[in-house]
């Protein structure tokens, strides 16, 4: 079943990357996936992290979905690597944001050492429903985990994705959904060692692109070049969306959500007028 998914999507496999003799993989030190809600600044920090000379994240590719299909280790390696290098050839833009860094490493590596996969919220979901996902993929990859939840300002959040998505339901019943991942996120962060998983806020990876990066890096266990972190924070947008202001929101719901903010520490300081400028 795995074979057939991955032959219907060529785009995943260029020829220059025929790993059964490649030299490219063999230097890994860890594997990197992302996990949260969607919209919550994952993209920005993956593409970041894949301008890295020593660091290839892939788009979307669902490597979680792929490994319960049962993908081996070679193959998965591929297709990380082949999606990263197609969301390159794209220009990496998603949702009118570009995320290209110029002058740097996208979809390449002086020495790879760092492999993985930007899927925050579908992650979330399928571990959610197994989170015995998470013992399959170390049995895949053989690799350290290095698991990175981007936290966003849940207003923003979930005003994002009520606006790309969900427009037509109202906002109660997108709620639920968005309680339920910081549930499985809250659990993630207790069960995994400091060594395993990483915590960041958005707002705090625009107010300081290269301290932010810098914390990532340390994390995942390279080297922060100057000419990357300097070439990296030129094209982080000065200030955050304040997708919030964007809808109409009603009292219940913003309380709702502000009782979700005192649950969770992670969210803990975020509320409906909180100004990014200040530090939570």
């Amino acid at each position: 079943m795995c074979g057939r998914f991955l032959a219907s999507r060529p785009q995943y496999y260029p020829p220059m990357y025929d790993l059964a003799d490649h030299q490219m993989t063999r230097g890994l030190e860890a594997y990197c996936m992302f996990v949260g809600t969607p919209y919550s600044g994952h993209t920005l920090v993956a593409s970041l992290l894949d301008a890295h000379p020593n660091i290839i994240i892939a788009h979307e590719l669902d490597a979680l979905g792929l490994v319960e299909n049962g993908i081996r280790r070679d193959e998965l390696f591929r297709a990380l690597i082949a999606r990263s290098e197609a969301f390159t050839q794209d220009g990496r833009s998603w949702f009118g944001y570009k995320y290209l860094v110029s002058n740097q490493w996208h979809s390449r590596a002086r020495t790879l050492k760092v492999l993985g996969d930007k899927k925050g919220g579908g992650s979330t979901q399928r571990l959610s429903r197994n989170r015995l996902l998470l013992d399959r993929l170390r049995e895949v990859v053989q690799l350290p985990l290095r698991i990175i939840h981007v936290v966003r300002n849940p207003y923003d959040n979930l005003a994002t994705l009520f606006r790309r998505h969900d427009a037509k339901r109202p906002m109660a019943d997108i709620i639920p959904g968005y309680a339920s991942a910081c549930r499985l996120t809250a659990a993630l962060s207790t069960d995994l060692g400091q060594d395993e998983f990483f915590q960041i806020r958005h707002e705090n990876v625009i107010r300081d692109a290269r301290g932010s990066l810098n914390s990532l890096l340390s994390f995942l266990g390279v080297e922060a070049p100057p000419d990357y972190l300097d070439d990296s924070a030129r094209i982080v947008y000065t200030r955050p969306h304040r997708s919030r202001f964007d809808i109409s929101w009603n009292k219940q719901d913003i309380e709702t959500v502000d009782q979700i903010c005192q649950e969770h520490l992670f969210l803990r300081g975020y509320t409906f007028e909180f100004d990014e400028t200040d530090s939570p």
